[in-house]
């Protein structure tokens, strides 16, 4: 197999969690074997969340020892190429509908979620723990009429979720469909928690913990990342990477639906809103609640990745 790698990075437009990383560093992959002219993926260490950086990445991957991070990616690209020798689409027709993800408390009013709603979405999904006094005091002063048009998620990536519950407003937590990452990963406190407030805990990714193939309340699940059979109460996300892995999280999705037989809840793959554009996000920006694909064979993108400049391992 021969491999080539792009780097990138990624501009938020805003913090994108309680860490405050702004800059987002990865690397496209390219790879070509027997039956594959070319195939492609992403690959998007989250280093805040215990993840190798790019540069420890590429020297494993020239070196064959592959962290779970690169055998996802090494996968993917076999999937995509295998589709473009084909000349077809990943995609199938099933439409994937997604929360709104809001990655900034203090961007949020009565008239953004009125707005959100007439976009279509039915769910938002806030990041929160960075300041938890402000986010519950912005949360707080949303009317009552105009809080009961979506329905919310709150995400403290192992924070104090305690404590934001605590000064949440208690007709919030009707409304809640759960809270992800409350806190370090204890499931004795996590029920205690949910007991307490009658809110869900999700699982996603407590700094240092593995457990998500175990655990058995909701489960936030990123394709990139692990090989996990999605559940009905699962929920299916990106890592808020390249619009490549955004794709393929999507395909996962429509994969898993294909096998449920219809949608459960809404998803979460709408994130391109939270960057600075650039000519692949252009390719699946949309205003509403549904991922839009990009045209072409395998994930897509055909023109932009065969312009993109790529590096031999």
């Amino acid at each position: 197999m021969k491999i080539w790698y792009s780097p990138y990075q990624l501009y938020p437009l805003g913090s994108l969690n309680r860490f405050n990383k702004k800059i987002r560093s990865g690397f496209l992959i390219k790879i070509q074997t027997r039956d594959i002219k070319a195939g492609y993926a992403d690959c998007h260490p989250l280093v805040e969340f215990g993840d190798e950086p790019i540069e420890i990445l590429l020297k494993k991957l020239k070196a064959q020892k592959l962290t779970s991070l690169l055998k996802r990616s090494l996968h993917f690209a076999k999937i995509d190429g295998l589709a473009r020798e084909k000349e077809k689409s990943l995609f199938s027709l099933i439409k994937i509908k997604s929360h709104y993800t809001c990655s900034d408390v203090k961007t949020i009013t009565d008239k953004k979620i009125e707005k959100i709603a007439a976009q279509g979405f039915t769910t938002i999904k806030v990041k929160v723990g960075k300041n938890i006094l402000l986010e519950t005091r912005v949360l707080n002063a949303i009317s009552k009429n105009t809080r009961s048009l979506l329905q919310w998620r709150f995400d403290a990536n192992g924070g104090d979720g305690q404590q934001f519950l605590k000064l949440l407003n208690k007709d919030f937590y009707e409304l809640t469909d759960f809270i992800e990452d409350p806190m370090p990963f204890n499931n004795r406190q996590w029920r205690s928690l949910s007991k307490t407030y009658s809110v869900s805990c999700a699982f996603d990714q407590p700094v240092g913990i593995k457990a998500k193939s175990v655990y058995k309340g909701i489960r936030v699940l990123k394709p990139a990342r692990q090989a996990v059979s999605p559940r009905k109460i699962d929920i299916i996300t990106n890592s808020m990477d390249h619009p490549v892995g955004q794709s393929f999280a999507l395909w996962a999705a429509q994969t898993t639906i294909q096998k449920l037989g219809k949608q459960p809840q809404d998803y979460g793959l709408q994130t391109a809103h939270l960057f600075k554009t650039n000519n692949f996000f252009e390719e699946i920006k949309t205003p509403n609640s549904y991922f839009k694909v990009s045209d072409g064979h395998g994930v897509g993108f055909n023109k932009l990745l065969e312009k993109t400049k790529w590096q031999s391992l």
